[in-house]
């Protein structure tokens, strides 16, 4: 069995809508129930900008995360990346001490995820 996968959809993100402390804290329940290693695979597809948080708020989210979920983290994967998850890379790039990858097509992730991951049908459908 493979390491746990946290998936992120972009396109259900809704800044704008959401309380996001709400979200912090239940970003760090569902890391909570994890013990040991885990992955992070974020879909950007059909993701728009009503879609993006802050960079202020991604920062205060790692800023104030504990030590062992930065430890833990394995990997983090985007896929179909645009030139703002690009951009974000390079600001968070050296505070991130795990597997970083751009994936433009999702069939990527079989090759770097160990473990089952259920693609959705949205990031297939965009290849």
């Amino acid at each position: 069995m493979g390491r746990p996968i946290v998936v992120v959809v972009g396109k259900w993100f809704r800044p704008e809508e959401l309380d996001l402390d709400k979200a912090f804290l239940y970003l760090v329940r569902i890391l909570d129930e994890i013990d040991g290693p885990y992955c992070v695979v974020y879909f950007h597809t059909a993701t728009g900008p009503e879609n993006r948080p802050s960079f202020r708020w991604m920062r205060a989210v790692y800023d104030n995360m504990e030590y062992r979920f930065k430890k833990n983290l394995k990997a983090l994967c985007i896929v179909h990346p645009t030139l703002w998850t690009r951009v974000s890379y390079f600001f968070i790039n050296k505070s991130i001490f795990c597997g970083f990858y751009h994936l433009d097509e999702a069939n990527g992730l079989f090759c770097l995820v160990v473990g089952k991951c259920k693609i959705f049908l949205h990031a297939l459908e965009s290849e």
